[in-house]
């Protein structure tokens, strides 16, 4: 019964710690989108959020939070985004 509760316990710990990762992500995701829509407007700002919720993935959450600082408008900031 021991191993049962372990593998269960363990099993148990492993969802909680993707929860947690998956809470992180929309959290860093929630406060991008607030930085581009400060600094690009809300129109880009629901495009990006759009494109991030179609391909997640750290590395693309990484490049936008680079590239609000690096692009001077949106319409560079949408096509690197994209890869365009």
């Amino acid at each position: 019964m021991g191993t049962v509760v372990t593998e269960f316990q363990h099993g148990w710990d492993e969802v909680r710690q993707l929860g947690r990762e998956e809470g992180r992500e929309e959290g860093q995701l929630a406060v991008l989108v607030q930085l581009i829509a400060r600094k690009f407007g809300h129109r880009p700002a629901e495009e990006a959020q759009q494109f991030l919720d179609e391909n997640p993935g750290g590395d693309r959450i990484a490049w936008a939070t680079d590239a609000i600082l690096d692009c001077d408008t949106a319409d560079d900031f949408l096509a690197g985004l994209r890869g365009d």
